[in-house]
């Protein structure tokens, strides 16, 4: 499944007043391009 597909599934799910935060740790920036691009523009990241 891709990341675009995951959003979708998860966001879906959410009642309206919560909002998903994304939060990477070992992902590529192509992979955090991806969720970008999908419109996940809340993340946070932990290095």
């Amino acid at each position: 499944m891709s990341i675009k597909s995951n959003l979708e599934n998860i966001k879906s799910s959410l009642p309206e007043n919560v909002t998903l935060v994304a939060v990477s740790k070992t992902k590529h920036i192509p992979d955090l391009m991806e969720a970008y691009d999908a419109g996940q523009r809340i993340s946070d990241f932990r290095y």
